[in-house]
């Protein structure tokens, strides 16, 4: 016969009291940082309940202060750039205190909406929201029952001073504007999925730089990926049947490392035959053969100011204006080369 084994009791707010020696309300006060306690006394009852391995309910002290200290972190989906803006998120409010609960949607405006649902359930003391098919007065109703909101990524009208977002089209005119200065004529784009508003703004953004310079790209030079390697693999086998391209702006980093492999496929040299530029600067964007050429957003340092914003709505300080943020940076590495343009080309 086995031995039963008895699961160790859990050690409770009355045993911290007792081996303390004090009253269970000093021991709540103290857990919960009410400035009341003098600092002796509340060095013992923090030293009683580490030793005694105390670890508090959430639930319980939800109840009892009314905020769960976690936090929402709601995005369309949790792949490619979301994982270096978490980092920033995490950083932030892991030294705040809170834990966080992160949770994706599709892309369809009804589950991203439950998405939110789910989070509000519970019971979390603030939302950061990277979704992007949920509607502006979605975003709006929220907004007005009270919930401390941060936007990422995108700007609300009615809510400027919760969003914190890149302009996208900047970034698509700066991949151009380097692709032109390197002598690049005939440049193709994988473009982003259309529904995807960074998509369609580093798209948007792209051609009217070209076509500022007089070098427009037409639709036949323009094919559109998933914003995941395989769909960046595609793409590029689509764009080298259209030939005479000697250079491909890639929505995102992910779309150009498969890019890269359609061209090793294809028996052809970056940035040799064809030169390439993303779009994040990923962590491994460094590390590619050869090292790729990108428009870097500082997705880290959005996570932490996004964080602060967050933090500040939490604890009733309402901040007016628009956040000041980090500007998007052109990373000039290896797999970008200049071509030189013929005067008669020129001409």
């Amino acid at each position: 016969m086995g031995i039963k084994r008895t699961a160790p009791a859990r050690i409770g707010i009355k045993d911290v009291a007792e081996a303390a020696g004090v009253s269970v309300a000093t021991v709540s006060r103290v857990l919960n940082g009410v400035d009341t306690v003098g600092p002796e006394l509340r060095a013992r009852v923090v030293r009683v309940s580490q030793q005694l391995g105390y670890r508090p309910n959430p639930h319980a002290r939800a109840l009892h202060t009314g905020r769960s200290h976690a936090v929402g972190i709601a995005a369309t989906y949790l792949g490619g750039f979301f994982g270096t803006l978490f980092d920033g998120l995490e950083a932030r409010f892991a030294h705040a205190g809170y834990r966080l609960l992160v949770a994706s949607g599709d892309g369809g405006r009804a589950s991203e909406k439950a998405t939110v649902t789910d989070l509000l359930n519970r019971r979390v003391d603030g939302l950061v929201s990277a979704l992007e098919s949920v509607s502006n007065s979605d975003l709006l109703d929220l907004a007005q029952r009270g919930t401390p909101l941060v936007l990422v990524g995108r700007v609300v009208p009615g809510l400027e001073s919760r969003c914190l977002a890149f302009d996208q089209r900047e970034g698509g005119a700066m991949a151009a504007r380097h692709l032109l200065e390197m002598g690049h004529r005939r440049v193709g784009h994988i473009a982003g999925p259309p529904q995807n508003l960074h998509a369609r703004e580093r798209r948007e953004g792209f051609v009217a730089a070209m076509a500022a310079a007089g070098v427009p790209v037409g639709d036949e030079h323009i094919a559109t990926g998933d914003f995941q390697e395989r769909g960046g693999r595609d793409t590029m086998l689509e764009l080298l049947e259209r030939p005479g391209l000697t250079a491909v702006f890639a929505a995102n980093d992910q779309m150009a490392i498969g890019a890269l492999g359609a061209l090793w496929e294809k028996g052809l040299n970056c940035p040799d035959d064809v030169s390439l530029i993303g779009f994040d600067d990923q962590h491994a964007a460094p590390y590619l053969a050869p090292p790729l050429t990108t428009i870097r957003q500082p997705l880290e340092e959005l996570g932490r100011l996004a964080a602060d914003r967050l933090l500040l709505e939490i604890h009733g300080n309402r901040v007016a204006g628009r956040p000041e943020l980090p500007t998007l940076a052109l990373v000039k590495r290896a797999s970008v080369r200049r071509r030189e343009v013929s005067l008669a080309r020129k001409s």
